[in-house]
């Protein structure tokens, strides 16, 4: 039985972890020159998908640009929900970032680029960010526009590289008819995220390159309180004809505050933020069908995704059939660091080169250290420890993959360096020496070691710490399917167990209680948030903790959070489509019972999870007055 039949033996539900920050901003004009360096990217970027009638206009700021005078007017956006007063968005502690803008004016050698220059200045009272802050741009869209309906672009020396000509005549769509409007197009992004509802161009403040006289912090650059970054060039392709445009820009920044999602009594809190970073590949078949490296926008995820975990570093690491794979929120890519495509098989050695190692079907992973992975197989019963070498992360050949754990046949656990296990599927690392697993018999595991190396299977001992069979009492403690392991600041094991409907907490001595759900037998199942001893959960899957204590678990309701007393609540519910967006616009989606949803907590709070939208980001959303 491999993985994936067996997760659905698990009647899984899928839900993808994601979350962007947001800092809080205002924002003016002025007649700050803009700035003469080059575009910072290729082809232009765009047009992003326009505002739906009618809808609520969510992010950091609304930019309103007037062509012929250049002339640039910014406005904060977004209402509490909560509270009711005007305030900036932040998603993370809470952030006030303003916007430094030049007048759009024409970038010399082109034509039809108009360019603005701006600088962020962060006016919360904490540094923001950590190495960079990035800009988003949605909602570009173009106002009044004159009457002829040419365009005027042509190629000229020296602009913007990848601009193509276009025909004078009449702009069509897509789909071939009149078009009504002309794309503004952003023709020197960084990047963009390729997002369910449509690409979305940013622009990256680097930190280390901070403005004159701005204050610089030890470690990692932030943007200290009260500085400002670098002004930075946006280039926009402007019709002929548009006399007008706008956008929103959100800002997502790091901060050292704890800043997951909130949640709510029954329904998608308003303060968080859903974003769709990597699409899940159209395809239903295999990972080898549905599996593509490269930047987020092109990249896709595979169906057979089923383990995911975020390292100190942030970087996101997934398992999909018979590889891991690590994508960069700073890079903005995803890469293959271990295993290949469908191509299965078992590496039975130390030290094996990840390139060259193969795995059958793996199942749970942990990222206790940046350059450590513990990851389970569960076609092969085995744990691999994946140690990087040295040098840049996101390449498989720094990577060396060693067989710690089982023997790649099922079998009890018995103590011993040479113990067999059988198909593991949760795991869970609090730190490199303690590795906690679930297995297809419905047990707990332990598996620990002392100073020695983590590569070298004899340092491992493994013990069953409870389980034994399907069943539902805490002495002797039975689990029913088990999967999501979280470790707790006490060192406690967190479970969700699975088809008891409930989570539970298990110390290394064996004793059982219930955390949330009925406190004895089978939870019923059901959709209740509130105390923990009322609270009900229906076929739970994945189970995370972040570093305020809250517990992050999925269900066929969607991701749920349970605080250190015991309140259970709704992040976001699971609704199809799966939708991004902020508060009730947001939604994640999968069939219920057809595959479990993978979860992890970043460092800075964000939640990525996958669902049937792709590889997804949650993000708590705090408003902030003015400071």
């Amino acid at each position: 039985m491999s993985a994936i039949q067996y997760y659905r033996r698990l009647a899984p539900g899928s839900l993808v972890l994601l979350a962007v920050l947001l800092p809080a901003c205002g924002g003016s004009s002025s007649n700050q020159p803009p700035a003469a360096d080059g575009p910072a990217g290729g082809a232009p970027v765009g047009p992003a998908t326009p505002e739906p009638p009618g809808a609520a206009q969510q992010g950091t700021a609304h930019f309103s640009v007037d062509v012929a005078s250049g002339q640039v007017t910014i406005t904060p956006l977004g209402r509490a929900a909560a509270s009711g007063d005007l305030a900036s968005r932040a998603v993370y502690t809470g952030a006030a970032v303003t916007f430094n803008a030049s007048q759009l004016v024409d970038q010399p050698g082109t034509s039809g680029i108009g360019v603005l220059s701006v600088s962020l200045t962060n006016r919360f009272g904490a540094p923001i960010g950590r190495n960079y802050l990035r800009v988003v741009i949605s909602h570009l869209t173009p106002g009044n526009t004159a009457t002829v309906d040419t365009r005027r672009q042509e190629q000229v020396a020296g602009a913007a590289s990848g601009l193509t000509g276009v025909a004078a005549g009449d702009l069509t769509t897509e789909d071939g008819s009149r078009a009504t409007s002309e794309p503004i197009l952003v023709a020197n992004a960084s990047r963009r995220y390729g997002t369910a509802d449509g690409g979305r161009p940013f622009f990256d403040y680097d930190l280390k390159t901070l403005g004159p006289g701005a204050p610089r912090a030890s470690g990692a650059a932030t943007l200290a309180s009260g500085a400002s970054t670098a002004a930075q060039a946006w280039w926009f392709d402007v019709p002929d004809r548009v006399r007008t445009f706008s956008f929103i820009a959100t800002v997502e920044a790091s901060t050292d505050g704890k800043a997951s999602p909130e949640g709510t009594a029954g329904a998608t809190n308003p303060r968080i933020h859903v974003q769709t970073v990597i699409k899940m590949a159209a395809s239903a078949e295999a990972a080898s069908l549905g599996q593509h490296d490269g930047p987020a926008e092109l990249a896709t995820v595979s169906r057979d995704n089923v383990g995911l975990a975020v390292a100190p570093d942030g970087a996101v690491y997934l398992t999909s059939g018979t590889t891991v794979r690590r994508y960069d929120p700073k890079s903005n890519k995803i890469t293959t660091i271990a295993g290949a495509t469908n191509v299965v098989g078992e590496t039975a050695g130390s030290g094996v080169v990840a390139t060259t190692a193969r795995f059958a079907s793996l199942s749970g992973i942990a990222a206790p250290l940046v350059d450590l992975l513990f990851v389970a197989d569960f076609g092969k019963p085995r744990i691999y420890a994946l140690q990087l070498q040295g040098g840049d992360a996101a390449q498989a050949r720094n990577w060396a993959v060693s067989s710690i754990i089982g023997t790649g046949t099922s079998g009890a656990p018995d103590g011993s360096v040479t113990s067999p296990i059988r198909g593991p599927w949760g795991l869970a690392a609090a730190s490199e020496h303690q590795i906690w697993f679930s297995d297809s018999e419905s047990q707990i595991c332990l598996a620990t070691r002392g100073a020695e190396e983590a590569s070298t299977p004899l340092n491992w001992r493994v013990q069953m710490v409870a389980g034994g069979g399907p069943g539902s009492t805490d002495n002797p403690p039975l689990f029913n399917l088990p999967y999501g392991l979280a470790v707790g600041h006490d060192g406690a094991l967190y479970i969700a167990d699975r088809h008891n409907h409930k989570i539970r907490r298990l110390t290394e001595s064996g004793l059982v209680s219930t955390v949330a759900g009925a406190a004895s037998g089978t939870s019923p199942a059901g959709y209740v948030d509130g105390d923990a001893a009322t609270a009900r959960f229906n076929t739970l899957g994945d189970l995370v903790r972040d570093t305020a204590g809250y517990l992050y678990a999925v269900d066929e309701a969607g991701l749920r959070r349970v605080s250190p007393t015991g309140q259970v609540s709704t992040v976001v519910r699971r609704r199809s489509p799966a939708t991004d967006g902020f508060g009730a616009a947001a939604s994640v989606w999968w069939p219920a019972r057809e595959r479990l949803v993978a979860l992890g907590v970043a460092p800075d709070g964000d939640i990525w999870l996958i669902d049937d939208a792709g590889l997804r980001r949650v993000s708590r959303v705090i408003t902030s007055g003015t400071p």
